[in-house]
């Protein structure tokens, strides 16, 4: 099979690759489509020593199913998440379970930029989820992005009338901003809350997305901090 490497930046290499073999209680999925996610970004400026197979905003199709397998099957459309927390540990049982040392560590085999993956026992019983017919391969790769956005709506405490702004409208600024306003009204995460939400960016076709989103407005973002204030004065 194929997979994408990261060798620097100015190496990065189409390469061929075992298709990974599986156990009988595990998936082989043939990846549609995978976002590049900024903590891709992240492994390679700080943490992933080259070479390195990167993403994990993924969507494909189960083409080999486990003997054990027995909630999937083979031509399923899927959506799998890359970790999975212990659910026992002090971070897990408090609610952080990003934080948890299992979730670090767990992965998918070798990762989204390939044509296969492994999906292994944990990750089959807890991160698979069928994708529904109505979704498109595009629109399932933003699914994982959008839980951890819908995660952090679900811990804020907004109450009727309050504001939120978002600063930055890149693909995680836009789905908060998308959440916030399903919260607002009950669409998905319901609790019958009215909210306004604003955004700020940098760049002008951003703001007229966000609009078309749903944003109550969008600001070009000033030069400098001080600029904020006077911003949203008017509105918060």
């Amino acid at each position: 099979m194929k997979a994408v490497k990261y060798y620097s930046y100015d190496d990065i290499r189409l390469e061929n690759r075992y298709i990974p073999t599986i156990t009988d209680d595990e998936l082989l999925v043939k990846v549609h489509g995978c976002g590049l996610c900024g903590s891709d970004i992240l492994k390679i400026v700080q943490q992933a020593p080259p070479p390195v197979i990167l993403g994990h905003e993924l969507t494909g199709t189960i083409v080999k199913r486990g003997q054990a397998v027995a909630n999937f099957a083979v031509g399923q459309r899927v959506v799998v998440a890359h970790h999975v927390p212990c659910g026992h540990c002090h971070y897990c049982r408090h609610g952080n379970s990003s934080m948890c040392a299992s979730f670090k560590a767990s992965n998918i085999d070798p990762c989204g930029l390939a044509e296969y993956i492994r999906v292994p026992p944990e990750h089959v019983q807890q991160t698979t989820l069928p994708l529904p017919e109505t979704l498109t391969d595009e629109e399932g790769s933003f699914v994982e992005p959008l839980a951890c956005c819908v995660r952090a709506v679900r811990r804020t405490s907004l109450l009727p009338g309050d504001t939120v702004v978002i600063l930055g409208l890149g693909s995680i600024g836009l789905l908060m901003l998308q959440a916030f306003k399903a919260l607002g009204t009950g669409q998905s995460i319901p609790c019958g809350r009215s909210i306004r939400v604003y955004g700020i960016d940098l760049l002008p076709e951003r703001l007229e997305l966000a609009r078309k989103l749903g944003a109550d407005d969008a600001f070009l973002a000033p030069e400098d901090e001080q600029g904020l204030r006077p911003l949203l004065a008017p509105y918060t």
